[in-house]
């Protein structure tokens, strides 16, 4: 069996994100802030209407490593907010651009 080839994208401390338990689906997310980051999982602190849950060890919603019948189904999954992802692209570098060709 091939191993699974997936780099789970990097969020930083702070982020806002997204949790699911839905795995499948991704429905009812709860609205979060990452605490830790792993090389495959971070931890989450989610605001619910009972109030803060701290969510570990918490896969991507794209990572395919979790299919299978290991449990990590249980652990729920995560996803950038959209205001994550905005702020996210507003601060990569802008290309500069000097109007001459840069091909030789």
């Amino acid at each position: 069996m091939k191993p699974i080839d997936f780099q789970m994208p990097l969020p930083n401390l702070g982020d806002t994100v997204l949790f699911s338990g839905d795995f499948h689906n991704f429905q009812d997310p709860a609205i979060g802030w990452v605490t830790s980051v792993g090389e495959t999982t971070i931890s989450i602190l989610t605001f619910t209407p009972s109030g803060f849950v701290q969510r570990n060890s918490v896969h991507h919603r794209a990572d395919p490593s979790v299919l299978g019948d290991h449990g990590w189904h249980d652990l729920g999954c995560w996803d950038f907010a959209a205001g994550t992802l905005a702020l996210r692209e507003l601060m990569q570098p802008a290309e500069k651009s000097s109007g001459r060709n840069a091909s030789k």
